[in-house]
């Protein structure tokens, strides 16, 4: 007899050209206040330091992003059907709050040191990848452990267009890439469970 352990996975999917196009908009007009050397407010965060990357929320597109992800929610629930209600179940059957996205910006050598989320799931939307050197830099990576204990990696080489999202207490980074001058623009964000909304 086989007895499968559960586990908890990512899911990736392309962000459609409704949401993703004035998404890059936005991101490319703060691009070019950061490069004209204009002040740009950053947000500051537990990882923030020297040569890490920038955050800056996103503003026009909020509202338009927050309705892409709460169907994104639904999709990964069918995914992993597991998961998101053992939170709904132990917290009264709360709704979410899809939170403030925030932008990335990340110079070359800049990097995002391993960390974890606040929320039941987090995403990253990849809005311009520059090329990088080899197989290894400019790589977004989780961590965690297996069943067993032992230490595990997963890679993945990011797209431009693409999504993931994934727990938001699984531990990840991204390294830094060398070869462009380009800034590497991401989108991220939480889905938090909110207290005001019970389902």
């Amino acid at each position: 007899m086989k007895f499968e352990l559960l586990n908890i996975g990512i899911y990736e999917e392309t962000v459609f050209d409704e949401v993703l196009a004035p998404l890059k908009a936005e991101c490319f007009e703060i691009e070019n206040i950061i490069t004209s050397g204009k002040g740009v407010e950053y947000l500051r965060t537990g990882i923030s330091a020297e040569n890490t990357a920038r955050h800056v929320l996103v503003m026009r597109e909020r509202d338009r992003l927050r309705s892409y992800v709460s169907k994104l929610v639904d999709r990964y629930e069918e995914a992993y059907p597991h998961y998101i209600p053992s939170f709904k179940h132990t917290n009264g059957r709360l709704g979410f709050d899809y939170g403030n996205p925030w932008i990335n910006y990340q110079a070359p050598t800049e990097y995002i040191a391993n960390h974890q989320h606040a929320g039941v799931l987090s995403y990253v939307i990849w809005i311009r990848v520059p090329d990088t050197d080899d197989s290894t830099t400019g790589n977004f990576q989780f961590q965690y452990t297996d069943i067993i204990g032992r230490h595990r990696d997963h890679i993945i080489k990011p797209t431009e267009g693409k999504v993931l999202i994934f727990p938001s207490a699984l531990s990840h980074c991204v390294y830094p890439f060398y070869k462009s001058e380009d800034y590497r623009i991401s989108v991220s964000g939480n889905v938090l469970l909110d207290r005001s909304k019970r389902i």
